[in-house]
């Protein structure tokens, strides 16, 4: 077929357009730039080379892998993944992890798992060279040289035993530490007796370290046996980390933390489906952290078990802590409560967090104010407290100390204040005293809190004859019930219900069994008396995502249903 003239004319306008449109598509490129292509990267405890691994067997070459000196010293670009071979495959990796660049929005730097375990440990294994016996021969006392001072010693991953002195060095997996000496007993030279992995000893600050970068993901690690805390955000505008799926646990130091948001950290970070466990000191600390309204830092769906101190502290503003599991905290050191807000002296820090849909259990303390579910310490304020399940503490239930501007709605309390010898003894508690500043505890709002007491000396409500005149203290379709004896405390003990609601700050609360299921089963029988007995205070769903399911709100986390099922939890929903 032959073009008319016509047809011919109209192709070359067309070419000549398409040509222009080429012309600037390469110029902007040069000149604007492309995105490159994201690289992926693999590494290895014994990685020898930053390269890309093959498209076969990517971690199956040393010389295919980087190790952690070089990808601390890499070059990152927005989008790249860096892949963890995995223990089995590459071995553990032992070192700190420095996050060397960060990403942009939609493009973070990523950081995973090929076959887990993946593991990055701050401890170091020391091999047979190093150790000497003392004498005489068949002492078992044996020595190396060690220049950073360990906080714990594991024997083929069996914590080991610190003793007061090197004398005291007498026994299987004994060990002490002083002037850059670890002394330990073995039956034998230690690098033979134990090779499976062999002696540990803390010895880096943490295994990850995220300082100033920003859009980072880390997913599915184990990160363990820092010396000082598990991960370290380390201040600066850094914004938009995401740790989730992953395991931060034996964290050496009572001083540390296992997640430390440092001063002035950002916010937008996300840290979700994690498990932190059997860590000395803190579980999640945020310091004075500068996340602001509609930038919150969130914490959701964690597991947070055997700490020493705090599962999770607040000192930091704009947090959201939702649907974690929080519980055995307290129990490795003296006290700890399961979720704690804290300002370290009126400077504007733990205030505007919202604590919501956790259950906190099991928290230990010896001393006698603290091992609470939630407390809301000093000066920490405009805090919501909701839909929280808390039971079997030392201490209280959610209990707040001159803290101001505070809504705690629909929380399920039962069977706290297990400290006999506590000075709170309340599940719910406003508390103040006599020292400065005075009268602070003010405009608290409880509601649709269901309270069972179990302990003898507990009552359901605890406000001291200090706060009952303080300004907007405000109760309202509260249900508070103990079997027996006083059920609140308000300058005296009392059980009388029309007594309790005549108090000038009382609107119309209960007294009532709630009729849980059981002991550990906090749904609502049928014929429970909270079943639309509650108020609406502006949330739209329950602990487990349910909504209103009757005519009126149920008291308490659980919204009645009549085949107990549920919604499954969607997390960023309305509050």
């Amino acid at each position: 077929m032959r073009l008319g003239k016509l047809d011919l004319i109209f192709a070359r306008r067309f070419m000549k357009k398409l040509f222009l449109v080429l012309l600037f598509i390469a110029f902007s490129v040069s000149t604007c730039g492309w995105p490159e292509a994201a690289t992926i990267y693999y590494m290895r405890a014994d990685g020898a080379a930053a390269n890309v691994g093959a498209a076969t067997g990517p971690c199956s070459t040393i010389d295919s892998t980087m190790n952690l000196t070089i990808h601390n010293a890499g070059t990152f670009s927005p989008g790249d993944t860096i892949v963890n071979c995995g223990d089995t495959i590459g071995g553990i990796v032992r070192g700190s992890l420095i996050v060397p660049f960060g990403g942009s929005a939609g493009l973070p730097v990523s950081y995973t798992c090929a076959s887990a375990p993946c593991t990055i440990s701050g401890a170091l294994i020391q091999t047979a060279g190093n150790w000497t016996e003392t004498a005489p021969p068949g002492s078992n006392i044996w020595t190396t040289a060690d220049l950073v001072q360990p906080y714990e010693v594991w024997f083929d991953g069996i914590k080991g035993t610190l003793v007061a002195n090197a004398g005291a060095v007498d026994s299987d997996k004994d060990w002490f530490w002083e002037l850059n000496v670890l002394t330990i007993w073995s039956v034998g030279n230690p690098a033979t007796t134990y090779v499976t992995p062999g002696v540990e000893v803390s010895y880096y600050d943490e295994p990850l370290k995220i300082d100033t970068k920003s859009f980072i993901t880390i997913d599915g690690l184990i990160l363990e046996r820092g010396n000082t805390r598990g991960i370290l955000f380390g201040g600066g505008a850094a914004s938009n980390v995401t740790i989730k799926n992953s395991t931060i646990r034996y964290t050496a130091n009572p001083a540390g933390d296992a997640v430390r948001l440092a001063t002035n950290t950002g916010g937008d970070h996300l840290f979700e489906s994690n498990t932190i466990h059997n860590n000395m000191g803190f579980g999640i600390n945020v310091a004075a952290s500068h996340a602001t309204s509609g930038h919150e830092n969130i914490f959701r769906s964690n597991t947070i078990y055997n700490i020493g101190k705090d599962g999770i502290t607040l000192n930091g503003s704009y947090a959201i802590a939702e649907s974690n599991t929080v519980y055995n905290c307290g129990q490795i050191l003296t006290s700890g409560d399961g979720i704690h807000l804290y300002d370290s002296g009126n400077t504007a820090e733990g205030d505007y967090n919202i604590i919501r849909y956790n259950e906190v259990y099991n928290i230990a303390s010896t001393a006698v104010t603290e091992g609470h579910g939630i407390a809301g310490d000093v000066y920490t304020d405009h805090n919501q407290i909701y839909y929280n399940i808390i039971h079997g503490n030392q201490g209280g239930c959610v209990h707040l100390y001159k803290s101001t501007d505070i809504n705690a709605y629909n929380n399920t309390c039962y069977g706290n204040v297990q400290n006999a010898s506590h000075s709170i003894p309340g599940e719910i508690s406003l508390y103040d005293d006599a020292g400065a500043p005075a009268d602070r505890t003010a405009n608290i709002n409880v509601k649709n809190n269901a309270v069972y007491a179990t302990a003898a000396g507990a009552y359901a409500i605890y406000i001291p004859a200090l706060v009952t005149d303080n300004a907007g203290i405000s109760f309202n379709t509260n249900n508070w019930y103990k079997a027996s004896g006083n059920w609140y405390f308000n300058g005296v003990g009392g059980n009388n219900l029309a007594t309790w609601n005549a108090l000038s700050y009382i609107g119309t609360d209960l007294n009532a069994d709630p009729l849980f299921i059981s002991a550990s089963d906090f749904h609502l029988q049928s014929a429970s008396t909270l079943i639309n007995a509650g108020m609406d205070v502006g949330l739209v769903r329950d602990y487990l995502g349910n909504p209103k399911s009757g005519t009126a709100w149920d008291i308490g986390a659980y919204e009645f249903q009549q085949d107990k099922g549920g919604l499954t939890p969607s997390m960023g929903m309305s509050p």
